[in-house]
């Protein structure tokens, strides 16, 4: 459609939740330079839920409340190629339905959409990053990007993640940090990461409190907690970034040791859960599975929460204030040929990693 000028633009979006790596530079190779190409920013930076410590209340953030969010959900897109913005249910930050603090000590930044589309108007800024969740609260979408969040992280394993970032110009007064939340339990292992190929760091600051404020909510829930790692914003690319996290556990053993020695990661405000293994839809009887699922049986059950963000500080950087997310995924094995006359397999065939 696109070489036959049936199309003049398009705009990609998730549902609801904003995108932080679509991957608009192999969207413009395949369509040409005669589209218009759209990012668009929706109003939820993911489905990691937030607390406001004053009200005892906690619930999803939104985007479009948080200057420092629209700037990061922005920026990565016409660094990508993106000709444009759009933006999208912006008005649910007014709704109280959405958020509580409406019209209260949370509204929509409108003053902040001006010139939001120019690079050269946000380099320089205060800016937070993020990345999409698996879940959400209304719709299961299975036409979309995939996300990358949440995985699981066993002793010795790392993951790659990768979004889309603006370089910021030489010399500029920012601070980048990278938060890595986790779900809260004793003895966590060491955790680090590694920025565009730099040496791993595990010198992490343990905090309760987001990156940014994101109106009404200022803390992490309970059941998470988050560590901060400082590095260089001169190490951001214009484009694509990579982010290695790493397990530094070595406890390796049983089936059910490597669940209760894993970590459940998120990165930029994101939350997930883990679902018993189906198959066409069904939960697979117990005689069907392979013995490795079956000792894993708690782990798919549990809800596993972890996140990553990145954010641009002015100034200099108070590890007293920051936070955000991460991802899991969890390792299975197919159901046996022939035992199930539905369909042969749990979720697709071969080994595989459920994200």
């Amino acid at each position: 459609m696109a070489k036959t000028d049936l199309i003049d633009f398009v705009g990609c979006s998730n549902g609801w939740q904003t995108s932080w790596d679509v991957p608009y530079d192999q969207l413009r190779k395949d369509l040409g330079d005669q589209v218009a190409i759209y990012g668009v920013i929706e109003d939820a930076p993911n489905w990691m839920d937030a607390h406001n410590p004053k009200t005892n209340k906690s619930g999803y953030r939104l985007l479009s409340a948080s200057v420092p969010l629209l700037y990061g959900n922005a920026a990565g897109k016409p660094a990508m190629g993106a000709d444009g913005l759009e933006q999208f249910n912006f008005f649910c930050t007014d709704e109280v339905h959405h958020n509580p603090a409406a019209g209260k000590t949370a509204r929509t930044q409108y003053a902040a959409l001006r010139g939001l589309e120019k690079l050269e108007n946000l380099r320089g800024k205060p800016k937070h990053y993020a990345l999409a969740t698996m879940y959400g609260h209304w719709i299961f979408d299975e036409w979309e990007y995939a996300e990358q969040i949440p995985v699981i992280l066993e002793p010795e394993w790392r993951r790659v993640f990768r979004l889309s970032m603006s370089a910021e110009p030489p010399g500029s007064k920012l601070d980048l940090i990278l938060q890595l939340v986790v779900k809260k339990r004793e003895g966590l292992p060491d955790l680090g990461v590694s920025f565009n190929g730099s040496w791993p760091n595990f010198d992490d600051k343990p905090t309760d409190e987001l990156l940014f404020p994101c109106a009404p909510y200022t803390h992490h829930i309970s059941k998470h907690q988050a560590f901060n790692y400082r590095l260089m914003p001169s190490m951001i690319k214009e484009g694509w970034n990579e982010i290695v996290v790493y397990n530094g556990s070595h406890q390796r053993a049983t089936p059910k040791e490597r669940v209760d020695h894993s970590v459940c990661r998120a990165a930029f405000r994101l939350r997930q859960r883990g679902h018993a293994v189906k198959s066409r839809g069904k939960v697979a009887p117990a005689e069907k599975r392979v013995p490795e699922l079956a000792a894993l049986e708690t782990l798919l059950h549990e809800t596993r929460e972890s996140f990553i963000d990145l954010t641009l500080f002015p100034g200099t950087f108070d590890p007293a204030k920051t936070g955000e997310k991460f991802t899991y995924e969890i390792l299975d094995r197919t159901i046996p040929e022939g035992t199930d006359k539905g369909g042969g397999g749990v979720a697709g065939g071969g080994n595989r990693v459920m994200d």
